[in-house]
């Protein structure tokens, strides 16, 4: 019976040792969290949008490709007619945005 009470009370012993050891790693890993400066994750590249613009400037038509920095949710139309103004050398004002028909192929402009 004294052998059966000794193996509980080492029992016990250890399972409190252990506890209080892994209390005091949690405790530790936690303040190691707190204090030290976090690495922000490597930038990923911003993202591209890609418009591929038919034009007609001065009598000449054709196609170009115009690149904004962002999404279709991030991208302003201030920074499309930009992008337009710099691409072509027309000012904003004299700039004529229409959707092209996309049912015909070749593409050509919407009659209006």
């Amino acid at each position: 019976k004294r052998a059966q009470e000794e193996k509980e009370a080492l029992a016990k012993k250890k399972a409190e040792k252990e506890r209080i050891l892994a209390d005091t790693a949690a405790d530790r890993d936690y303040f190691n969290a707190r204090k030290t400066v976090a690495r922000e994750p490597a930038a990923a590249a911003p993202a591209k949008l890609l418009l591929r613009l038919r034009y007609d400037v001065d009598g000449k038509k054709g196609r170009k490709p115009v690149e904004l920095e962002g999404t279709t949710e991030t991208v302003s139309l201030f920074a499309l007619l930009q992008a337009i103004e710099e691409t072509f050398h027309v000012a904003p004002g004299r700039q004529v945005l229409r959707p092209a028909d996309e049912s015909k192929f070749p593409v050509e402009p919407r009659e209006e």
